[in-house]
């Protein structure tokens, strides 16, 4: 019986306890409730300022983007550069896209086609600057930013950024036409700059990967010349 006792004192401890935790996390809620009140109006308020930008101000602005840039798109594969870039009468051009719907998908895209239209027109600097800003979605549009990047600095006579860029394009994905591509433009720029080693691991893993592409088929004949390089 006497333990019987010893174990209902025990229980009321405990439940004792329990008790003056909550009262104890009552009384923190209390004195705090004001405080933890505006924290949670404040998520709320910026959820809501959230929703309204991009239902009432980013959506209309992506929709106007859109229509903005078609025009520039179709003077681009007209192959009329000048007039893609600058626009014509009250037509917007890239640059101006990119810098009035900046923020949105077509301005973001704009930056793209201004850079190809600028390396096209000989324009590499502001190529460079145009490439630079484009935000690529995909593995793909990556790949070819970064080929176009080193192309431009290939044109600049500047071969060592030219081939940073090749090596971040073959590494930008495991695409089957891209990737052999801009690893053989790695290889001859690695072998332009006498760096033999670099332009056969290039070469190698063209062979070792890209077997069936068009630069696969003779990267025989570049390995051959990289071997008669290093062994003179």
């Amino acid at each position: 019986m006497a333990k019987k006792v010893t174990q209902n004192k025990q229980d009321e401890e405990v439940l004792l306890d329990v008790t003056g935790g909550l009262t104890r996390a009552e009384q923190w809620f209390n004195q705090n409730k004001k405080i933890l009140g505006t924290v949670g109006g404040s998520v709320v308020g910026l959820v809501a300022l959230y929703l309204a930008y991009q239902n009432f101000y980013q959506a209309p602005r992506e929709r106007e983007a859109l229509d903005a840039i078609a025009y520039a798109e179709i003077m681009f594969e007209k192959d009329s550069l000048d007039v893609a870039l600058n626009g014509r009468g009250d037509r917007l051009g890239l640059i101006d896209v990119s810098e009035t719907y900046s923020g949105t998908k077509a301005g973001n895209l704009a930056h793209y086609y201004a850079g190809i239209a600028y390396l096209q027109n000989g324009a590499f600097e502001d190529a460079i600057k145009q490439l630079d800003q484009f935000k690529p979605g995909d593995a793909v549009m990556k790949t070819v930013r970064n080929g176009a990047i080193g192309d431009a600095f290939h044109e600049l006579g500047q071969p060592k950024e030219a081939l940073d860029y090749y090596q971040k394009a073959a590494a930008s994905g495991k695409e089957g036409y891209l990737t052999p591509f801009y690893l053989k433009k790695a290889g001859l720029t690695a072998e332009m700059l006498g760096d033999y080693s670099g332009a056969k691991r290039h070469y190698e893993r063209i062979q070792k990967e890209y077997p069936k592409s068009n630069e696969g088929t003779d990267i025989s004949k570049f390995l051959a010349r990289i071997e008669g390089l290093t062994t003179k």
